[in-house]
């Protein structure tokens, strides 16, 4: 069986490749923003299993779909529309401790079983000056990420002064530590 990403996020793309984790990619392009429930941990798995909606219509495997966002302060911060909200979602980031939330949702499409669930770390800013903030913003595709940064591929590596949880969770939205298990399950590794 072959494993199908719902998805052409980069992140979750280099995050399989790194687990060596043989996959396909293929972009389920939904609007994200469509999708609501009060509860944060429902939505996340709600968009994760829209992206897989769209992807079973025409591929058959075990499909995955993830979905992250960060959290701080009560707020949830999704990708910003543009620098002047990235650059508020960075400030107040800075020197605080927040979260960061994936959702996931895998279904099988031959036995119809499906898995699905939340995972979450958390992190700490530095605290970061607004001089910082303006460069970072303006040399940095920030409008792309949640929260306006990717741990992983960005300077914004230089921000981060804790993390709490799953490592590849926390910089590629990939919560082996709970996909490892279905993936021996289904017999994809």
């Amino acid at each position: 069986m072959k494993l199908i990403l719902a998805s052409g996020s980069n992140n979750r793309i280099t995050a399989l490749k790194l687990a060596r984790i043989p996959f396909v990619s293929v972009p389920a392009d939904i609007d994200e923003k469509a999708v609501q429930d009060l509860d944060i941990n429902k939505r996340q798995i709600l968009v994760a299993k829209s992206k897989v909606d769209k992807v079973a219509d025409s591929h058959q495997g075990l499909i995955l779909g993830a979905d992250g966002v960060n959290i701080c302060k009560g707020q949830v911060l999704e990708k910003p529309q543009d620098l002047s909200e990235a650059r508020n979602m960075i400030k107040l980031q800075s020197g605080k401790r927040c979260s960061f939330l994936t959702g996931y949702y895998l279904i099988n499409t031959y036995t119809s079983k499906i898995y699905s669930g939340t995972s979450e770390c958390f992190y700490t800013f530095r605290d970061i000056t607004d001089d910082e903030i303006d460069s970072y913003i303006h040399s940095e595709p920030v409008l792309t990420w949640a929260a306006a940064f990717s741990p992983a591929n960005s300077s914004a590596i230089t921000f981060i002064n804790t993390i709490e949880g799953p490592f590849a969770e926390f910089c590629f939205s990939m919560p082996f530590e709970k996909l490892i298990p279905i993936f021996r399950q289904e017999k994809i590794v």
